[in-house]
């Protein structure tokens, strides 16, 4: 006997029966179940009234109370599944299932008074993606759950081309670029069931919100600027004691900030600082305590009797050696300390911090040396040169010498810096460079001077606006050398010098080379004259023009409003097809505000905003589409 035409099994449980079989449902048996009532004169069709998605392990619906209702589910492979149940008195039923699989479908039917079926059928879906992560204007992925081994699409206003593989623990992650706040990005999985025939899910969606706004730099007793990010074009407010004591707004592409403390002294220990970024209306906070910051000190040597350093004005600086304080003494009010001390064996451990309002910082530790280190950092010496410049030890006094003889000499600053003043020296001289304190004398540095003359002037180079490198040059520049990252690229030979000794304009021709469409890339440009004399070199970095920063516009604003970027000085709107609005003015926080008087009403119609330099060159364009 095949099994297309009849039931293998019945099966009664509690009101349910199960038939496996490998036909449809007007193939099955129609003897009902004992004591089920006549249906009335009026039969009502069933229905699914519940979701149909991979995984359920029930069906519900509708039919005529009383019903004997035939859940039947299609199997490509295996016979054909259905399980029998009784409408109740509500004409409500709920039938357990096996796990439903994407691809196959669910029918239902009753028999009529006529003996004929009726019912409807639906297909089981994929589910919907659960876990959405959340999405702000400084994500890169959006992470989620869905069914392993499916793909999962991102749609909305990321673009509907991101994807990625539901891993075997039923997990994705997308990489997305970055959104604008307010905007709505979905996600739907899909699997491919037959040859070019695809299930699709319904899409799980999130709104981007803005980022919770940062402070990234210290927050310590005295700073007087903090900084930090936030969702790009955000208002950004600090707030102390309840008072707002700054406003800036976050970069227009990057969103990062700073702000000045306009406090006497700076930030105090204990302030509870909290920062506010408002976008849309939409506000985010965050809240800092400021901390006791590290005092810092000055080289030690045996021979040291006074530390010199900086601290927090009227802090308690504490010096102590191995547990014990060997020196102590309060920060003055303009932030520097000098600390007596014993002299100490090479080696010891010199452990210092800072002590105020009950707060104490971490400790330093300096290392007591046998000498003084050389300067470092020196300036490069040519023959046009009288300054010469670098790093010591601050309180220790630097000395020049030639052939023995001390051409100049100066004190090291508290931040470590000097600047000692020397007569021009001829090409190829020799300066010994050193620097002493409390009877200790570092090892000499010796520079050779260089024959030179002045470095050249590079102007800005954006790769969107030009391409062509400009600059000046000094007087007698015979060649002029252009580098990429240190390697010779091409020169440039002056055929004319300027006559009065001054400067005269360079012009580099970089079209084609692909370096300079890069964003961050070095470049370098250094002269020489007619003997080969070399002067020395400047440095600059390729720069990007960014397109003003649109706020959303909803269909029938009255204005358009954004941020610009550096050296933009007029923005104006344009409709798409290139007539002009109206021009704007740009305020001192680089923000815009144009009045277009309701100009655009219709959602996904566009227009664009153009930025423009002082020349009145198109700086950079921006296409909007209205939400």
């Amino acid at each position: 006997m095949k099994t297309k035409n009849k039931a293998i099994s019945l099966l009664v449980i509690s009101g349910m029966a199960i038939s496996i079989v490998g036909g449809p449902p007007e193939l099955f048996s129609k003897t009902p179940l004992a004591n089920i009532e006549a249906t009335a004169a009026v039969q009502e069709a069933p229905k699914i009234t519940s979701s149909v998605i991979e995984g359920m392990t029930s069906v519900s619906g509708t039919s005529s109370p009383g019903d004997l209702v035939m859940v039947t589910l299609s199997r490509p492979i295996l016979p054909y599944l259905t399980i029998k149940v009784i409408a109740n008195s509500s004409g409500k039923w709920v039938c357990d299932v096996p796990p439903l699989v994407a691809g196959q479908s669910v029918q239902v039917h009753v028999q009529t008074a006529h003996g004929n079926f009726i019912g409807e059928g639906k297909n089981i879906n994929l589910v919907t993606p659960t876990n959405l992560s959340r999405v702000t204007t400084k994500s890169t992925k959006i992470t989620g759950r869905a069914t392993p081994g499916n793909v999962v699409r991102t749609m909305g206003d990321v673009g509907f081309n991101r994807t990625a593989t539901v891993a075997a623990d039923g997990t994705f992650e997308i990489e997305i670029p970055p959104l604008d706040f307010n905007t709505w990005i979905g996600v739907m999985q899909e699997k491919e069931v037959a040859p070019n025939r695809f299930l699709f899910s319904e899409a799980a969606g999130a709104v981007v919100d803005q980022e919770d706004p940062e402070i990234t730099s210290s927050i310590m007793a005295g700073d007087t600027k903090v900084s930090g990010t936030a969702s790009p074009g955000a208002k950004i407010t600090l707030h102390l004691a309840g008072h707002e004591i700054a406003k800036v707004y976050a970069h227009w592409m990057t969103g990062r900030w700073s702000a000045d403390i306009p406090l006497s002294g700076g930030l105090a220990v204990g302030d509870i600082l909290r920062v506010n970024a408002e976008l849309d209306s939409n506000l985010k906070s965050n809240s800092y305590t400021t901390k006791m910051p590290k005092p810092s000190a000055s080289m030690v040597t045996i021979n040291t009797t006074k530390v010199l350093g900086k601290g927090l004005p009227g802090s308690i600086v504490d010096i102590k050696v191995n547990g014990h304080i060997i020196g102590n003494g309060q920060v003055k009010t303009d932030g520097y300390f000098e600390i007596s001390i014993p002299k100490q064996a090479a080696g010891s451990s010199l452990s210092i911090t800072q002590s105020k309002t009950g707060q104490t910082s971490e400790a330093i530790v300096v290392t007591v040396a046998k000498n003084l280190d050389k300067v470092s950092n020196l300036n490069g010496l040519t023959t046009i040169d009288t300054k010469v410049t670098g790093k010591g030890v601050p309180g220790a006094m630097v000395h020049v010498k030639v052939n023995g003889k001390e051409i100049g000499n100066s004190l090291v600053t508290i931040d470590d810096n000097f600047e000692v003043t020397i007569p021009k020296q001829a090409e190829g001289s020799q300066l010994s460079i050193y620097q002493t304190k409390d009877g200790d004398e570092s090892p000499a540095t010796v520079v050779t001077v260089q024959k030179g003359f002045a470095k050249p002037v590079i102007n800005d180079f954006y790769y969107t606006h030009s391409d062509k490198v400009r600059g000046t040059v000094p007087a007698g520049t015979k060649t002029l050398h252009l580098l990429i990252n240190g390697k010779f690229v091409r020169e440039f030979t002056f055929d004319h010098f300027s006559t009065d000794g001054s400067d005269q304009p360079f012009e580099f021709d970089v079209k084609g080379i692909a370096d300079f469409q890069v964003v961050g890339t070095y470049f370098s440009v250094f002269a020489s004259d007619k003997d080969g004399q070399l002067g020395s070199v400047s440095g600059s970095f390729v720069k990007e023009l960014l397109p003003p920063s649109v706020a959303t516009y909803r269909a029938g604003q009255t204005y358009v409003s954004g941020f610009v970027g550096d050296n933009v000085a007029r923005v104006a709107v344009f409709t798409k097809a290139g007539a002009l609005v109206r021009y704007g003015q740009i305020d001192d926080d680089s923000m815009f505000r144009i009045y277009v008087n309701g100009q655009f009403p219709l959602v996904g119609d566009s227009f664009h905003v153009r930025a423009y330099d002082e020349s009145g060159t198109i700086y950079s364009d921006k296409l909007v589409t209205v939400k």
